[in-house]
């Protein structure tokens, strides 16, 4: 989903304010999602803020219980004996430090490389970081890399924290530093990203919104990673479209148009479908559709069970429109071609609405 993810509508993505740091009960993850995952206290996440800054100096006496260690320390409060103890700490543990101001990326064996997006993107707003307003932007993000906590991640809506008169928080690629989100796919600077530390971790870490996007997906996986557990993943006992299936072939880049699928278990997935016609229980009994012909289907729409065609404006110049009745895909269900070139076959059940032939934007 690297190329399809920001064809978001930006009006819908900064509704909300709200961030996380950990899991958000009742947030839109498939069951078996859920069941694979745990919850904060059992990821032993502690967080430092300004107000509690020298707790990291009790770290030497091995940190207790705490596995992923949060810093959210200002810049101007973080001193430079707590870069060593920290560093020390997750390396001879195993653990795992996230940090969220690429202010600090020196610390921590990065490099700052900060970025300035602007446009469609990305949009100003005022986030909350260790209990402090902090300025920043929202910004659409895509995956980049194969690391297993992209596994079922195309992209997110991150906030960056401002770090100068137009810079905002990332940095340099390479080097032992592994890319996980970016704003840019061909430049070398990253939003979030990865150094490995002895036994442990450090990650460069943003701020997220869970509701759009893979926002939760990528925190869910994010976080049993650096806990130390497996990282969930789906497979064909949960869903005939697998997290695998999502990787992108070579051939799939080349896809001028695709069709979008929101499945019943809230994920929302791109390919193409290969039916060529759906025959629909409307007004006209039996009436065969060719796909060419529809712009969207939404399946058992709330409060009427029934299905809802949405139809192209036709070249005899009727308008655009939309008819309501019982859709038939067949006994085999939607052949789909997942971006990895496999083809599937999803029964409605298993679909709440598809769009076709949407067009697949480009990488910057």
């Amino acid at each position: 989903m690297r190329n399809a993810c920001r064809a978001v509508v930006l009006a819908l993505l900064f509704a909300s304010s709200f961030f996380i740091m950990g899991v958000v009960p009742g947030a839109d993850l498939p069951e078996y999602i859920k069941k694979q995952s745990h919850s904060e206290k059992e990821c032993g996440v502690k967080v430092i803020r300004d107000s509690n800054a020298d707790d990291v100096l009790r770290l030497e006496d091995g940190g207790g219980s705490t596995r992923i260690l949060v810093v959210q320390i200002s810049p101007e409060k973080f001193k430079d004996e707590y870069g060593p103890v920290i560093i020390k700490w997750a390396s001879e543990t195993g653990n795992t430090v996230w940090f969220y101001d690429s202010r600090l990326a020196s610390h921590f064996g990065m490099e700052r490389r900060d970025i300035n997006p602007d446009g469609a993107m990305s949009k100003d707003v005022t986030g909350e970081l260790g209990g402090r307003k902090c300025p920043g932007k929202a910004v659409v993000v895509t995956a980049f890399g194969r690391h297993p906590v992209l596994s079922g991640v195309g992209g997110a809506v991150v906030f960056i924290p401002k770090t100068g008169e137009d810079s905002f928080s990332a940095v340099k690629c390479g080097g032992g530093v592994t890319a996980l989100l970016k704003y840019d796919l061909a430049s070398d600077e990253a939003v979030s990203a990865i150094r490995e530390v002895g036994k442990g971790r450090i990650i460069l870490k943003p701020l997220l919104w869970p509701d759009q996007l893979d926002g939760l997906r990528f925190q869910t996986n994010i976080m049993e990673y650096s806990a130390g557990f497996p990282v969930p993943v789906i497979t064909t006992k949960d869903s005939p479209v697998t997290d695998e299936m999502m990787v992108p072939s070579k051939r799939s880049d080349d896809w001028e148009e695709i069709d979008v699928i929101e499945l019943s278990d809230g994920r929302t997935v791109w390919g193409k479908i290969g039916n060529r016609e759906f025959v629909f229980e409307g007004v006209s009994k039996g009436k065969r559709m060719k796909r060419d012909e529809i712009s969207s289907i939404t399946f058992s729409e709330k409060g009427s069970g029934l299905d809802v065609v949405e139809l192209r404006p036709s070249v005899d110049g009727k308008a655009a429109r939309k008819e309501k009745g019982l859709l038939s895909v067949g006994i085999d269900g939607i052949s789909f071609k997942t971006p990895s070139g496999k083809v599937v076959k999803i029964g409605k059940k298993e679909i709440r609405k598809i769009i076709f032939n949407s067009p697949k934007e480009k990488d910057k």
